[in-house]
C-alpha cells in the first residue's frame, strides 16, 4: 500500500534519484604527500650528551613513597603533523650500550649491547607537539653500561620522514661511523645498519630492556601529552 500522497510521490522519487546520482559520483580523494606530512623541522629530539634531558629518576606519584630512586633513560620526541589524520606511523628506537666500565663484567662477555624497540601509531590528528616516548630500564644502565650511540627513525605510510643518530662524546663508535661515511659519501649511513657493528662478536642483542612508556611509571605523568601505541 502506498502511504505517500499522490501529489508528493514525484517529488520523493526525484529526491531519491538525485541521491543516487550523487552516490555514483564520489568526491576525489585528497592526495597527501606523506613524506612531508610530518615536517622534519618540527622534531624536537633529546640530547644524548645532555644527560639531564633523558636520564630521569622514578617519578613521584601521590600516595606512593619509596626509599629508592632508580634512574631511567626516557627518550621523548616531539613533532607536528599537517594531515587531518595520520595513520600507519612506525617509530624505531635504537641504542648501543658500552660495558667497558661496568664492574664485575665477565672478561669474555661482549662489550656492546644492541637494543631496538618498534612502536606503531595511528589516528594522530593534525596539530602541534605530538609526543612519542621509549624508556630504557634502570637495569640496563646498571648492568650493561652507558649509552654510546642512540638512534631514532619514523616512517609514515612506509616513507621515512625523520631519522636521528647521536653519539656520546668520545664514543668508540664515532670513528667507525666516520669511516663508513667516508667510504660512501653520498649516503650518510645509519649506525644501526652497519653490519660490522650490529653483527660484531663484541655485540650482543638484548630484548626487554627498551620498552614503551606506557609500561613504566612514567605512563602516569602527563598521559594526555603522548600518543598511544598500538
Amino acid at each position: 500500500m502506498n502511504l505517500l500522497p499522490r501529489r508528493l510521490l514525484p517529488a520523493a522519487v526525484l529526491v531519491f534519484a538525485i541521491g543516487s546520482a550523487s552516490a555514483q559520483q564520489p568526491a576525489a580523494p585528497v592526495q597527501i604527500d606523506w613524506a612531508r606530512a610530518v615536517p622534519e623541522a618540527s622534531f624536537k629530539p633529546p640530547r644524548l650528551n645532555n644527560e639531564t634531558s633523558w636520564r630521569l629518576k622514578t617519578p613521584r606519584i601521590a600516595g606512593n613513597s619509596t626509599h629508592k630512586e632508580r634512574e631511567w633513560g626516557v627518550f621523548d620526541y616531539t613533532f607536528d603533523t599537517l594531515a587531518p589524520w595520520t595513520d600507519n606511523v612506525v617509530v624505531n628506537y635504537y641504542i648501543l650500550l658500552d660495558a667497558e666500565k661496568v664492574k664485575d663484567r665477565p672478561a669474555d662477555a661482549p662489550r656492546f649491547s644492541f637494543l631496538q624497540l618498534t612502536l606503531r601509531f595511528s589516528d594522530i590528528p593534525k596539530g602541534k607537539d605530538h609526543k612519542v616516548s621509549a624508556v630504557l630500564l634502570p637495569a640496563a644502565l646498571l648492568r650493561h653500561g652507558y649509552i654510546t650511540a642512540f638512534g631514532f627513525e619514523m616512517t609514515v605510510q612506509d616513507k621515512v620522514v625523520y631519522a636521528d643518530q647521536q653519539f656520546t662524546t668520545g664514543s668508540a663508535l664515532a670513528s667507525v661511523m666516520k669511516t663508513a661515511w667516508a667510504n660512501n659519501p653520498t649516503v650518510k649511513a645509519k649506525w644501526w645498519e652497519v653490519q660490522q657493528i650490529i653483527n660484531s662478536p663484541q655485540t650482543t642483542k638484548l630484548d626487554g630492556y627498551l620498552v614503551d612508556r606506557s609500561k613504566t611509571p612514567f605512563a602516569l605523568v602527563a598521559p594526555d601529552d603522548y600518543e598511544m601505541s598500538k
